[in-house]
């Protein structure tokens, strides 16, 4: 990266994006953290999961509400000065924010989603960051809820694409009905990026038992599903729900549904928690991705974009040798030059063919709207008459 860094010729305007990438390709050589974004559609349940493993109902998730920046949730120690706060970043000019952590997931809203009332999420607020204590390690872990790719909001999309870029690997959310399109355009992106990650099947507790539905025939499935579009090696398809895992987890959650009379004895909270499967999910998060998997994945993702960068920057120097290879004798030299002529002596001809062109569409559409109008109050007044 160094020596891509110091060649002069991507010292160009034209090849800044080439000196930027391999410039954060070194800064995350450097970089401590292991970072793991949580993706999926829209309304998979992303938030709702992240809570689940903070234990704590935080980031906002009711059926409204919908991620519109990105929300980095990082291991810091308990005796961290940030640990239990929560830091919101704008874009511009304008201080940082650094908030105590709220007490429910009715504290960010203003911050993280589409039902802010006070300001435009997407535009106004770069990102928010949440600092917690997480006891199964002291690993410096950050979790990253993205905005699903198929939300609505501008910017979503390469805000995410972002994310999975400069992440190590990924938990991949996805509906008890299976793969959908974007789905799949979400995985063709995932795999440039990474080489790993877990596919998570969200709210088991949906499934019907009296029509047959069962987690192990939805994993399957899902095997099956991801085997078609090209899923090669033996994917971990894990199947969870982080609803009934947060209900259990949170003591401030007295009652599953609005309409649950039963109480939440810390009998029940376990049953939950049995019920959720989430155990399984953080097992592979702890024990695997976070521990004895976590320098290999750093590993292999480095080397997968360091290759991916060199081979595009030697895509385009070949490119550019063979240009400055082409020889031309005087006659093509000739055409060249009158060919430009032509092109700039028939340029104010070719504007004003365009001005006429829409000064003549402009009255088609007028006449063809007054007719509209005229017709339309036509009905209008035989309806009065009648």
């Amino acid at each position: 990266m160094n020596k891509i860094i110091q060649l002069p010729v991507l010292q160009k305007p034209e090849y800044a994006n080439f000196l930027q990438r391999a410039q954060d390709l070194v800064s995350y050589m450097n970089e401590k953290e292991f970072r793991i974004t949580v993706v999926g559609e829209f309304s998979a349940g992303k938030s709702t999961f992240l809570n689940a493993l903070i234990g704590k109902d935080i980031l906002p998730h009711s059926v409204n509400e919908t991620t519109a920046t990105v929300t980095y949730i990082k291991n810091v120690s308990a005796n961290h000065p940030l640990c239990n706060k929560v830091e919101v970043k704008f874009f511009g000019e304008r201080e940082a924010l650094i908030n105590e952590l709220p007490s429910d997931a009715k504290g960010l809203t203003e911050y993280v989603t589409t039902m802010a009332q006070q300001m435009n999420v997407v535009e106004e607020v770069a990102s928010v960051t949440v600092y917690v204590d997480f006891p199964y390690t002291d690993e410096p872990i950050v979790f990253i809820d993205t905005p699903g790719l198929n939300g609505v909001a501008k910017g979503h999309y390469e805000r995410t694409r972002y994310e999975i870029q400069n992440a190590h690997t990924s938990i991949y959310l996805l509906h008890t009905r299976g793969l959908s399109q974007s789905n799949v355009e979400m995985y063709e992106l995932l795999k440039q990026y990474q080489s790993s990650f877990v596919f998570v099947i969200n709210a088991i507790d949906t499934l019907k038992a009296s029509e047959g539905e069962t987690v192990e025939l939805k994993v399957e499935e899902l095997k099956r599903q991801l085997k078609q579009i090209g899923v090669v090696n033996e994917p971990t398809i894990m199947g969870v729900s982080a609803l009934l895992a947060l209900t259990a987890k949170d003591e401030s959650i007295t009652q599953l549904f609005e309409s649950d009379e039963i109480p939440l004895t810390t009998e029940r909270r376990e049953q939950l928690l049995q019920r959720s499967n989430f155990m399984q999910i953080e097992n592979e998060i702890w024990k695997r991705i976070a521990t004895s998997d976590k320098e290999q994945l750093k590993l292999e993702n480095l080397e997968k974009k360091v290759t991916g960068l060199v081979n595009e920057v030697m895509t385009e120097f070949e490119e550019q040798v063979a240009i400055h290879q082409i020889t031309l004798d005087e006659k093509q030299l000739n055409d060249i030059e009158l060919r430009l002529s032509s092109a700039a002596a028939s340029k104010q001809d070719n504007l004003r063919t365009i001005n006429n062109f829409i000064s003549a569409k402009k009255s088609d559409i007028r006449t063809m709207l007054i007719n509209l109008v005229k017709d339309d109050m036509q009905q209008v007044n035989q309806s009065f008459e009648k």
